[in-house]
């Protein structure tokens, strides 16, 4: 298989028609999002066929990007959890900025110089220093807006960029593996 899953959207919907909950699991597949890295020194040109995403720096910095095509979903759910498959590194692991995207952006064309801007969200935890496994972020108040297709609030996606860059990274899977 020429590709590995690496986002899988968890979907707990809620129907108030019925006053149940339906859990469903959503794995993107290959044409169903996109995501790539970029450094500002090195790198400096997206890499969206890296078999990673990699945050963080030595001095410089690397952000990442991703994106979800979210056609076809459900139009409203009661929780939305990203979960991303951490890449194990046998460096200092670094905690993570979550910015909401305002911009259009394309993977192939993405660099340091014209990475989209974005709206600063909060920060999340860094994983443990070579802990292999998943890494799940609660998304529901975006996905909720981005289906009701706000024009202000378009689903152009988010960046994550280093809280740190003391030879400092965190990495997830890419789609691309």
């Amino acid at each position: 298989m020429r590709r590995m899953y690496v986002c899988v959207l968890a979907l707990l919907l809620g129907f108030a028609l019925q006053a149940q909950a339906a859990e469903r699991w959503y794995t993107p597949n290959a044409s169903d999002g996109m995501d790539t890295w970029f450094g500002s020194v090195y790198y400096t040109t997206g890499m969206p066929t890296s078999n990673r995403i990699r945050m963080g720096g030595w001095g410089d910095q690397y952000n990442g990007l991703l994106r979800f095509n979210l056609s076809g979903l459900p139009q409203v759910a009661t929780q939305v959890v990203l979960w991303l498959y951490t890449f194990p590194d046998s460096g200092t692991p670094v905690a993570l900025n979550w910015y909401r995207l305002l911009e259009n952006w394309q993977e192939t064309k993405t660099t340091w110089s014209n990475q989209p801007v974005g709206t600063f969200l909060g920060w999340t935890s860094a994983p443990p220093r070579g802990y292999s496994g998943w890494y799940g972020v609660d998304i529901t108040s975006f996905y909720n807006s981005w289906r009701r297709g706000n024009s202000s609030y378009l689903n152009f996606g988010f960046r994550l960029s280093p809280t740190g860059t003391n030879n400092q990274f965190t990495q997830f899977f890419s789609s691309d593996t």
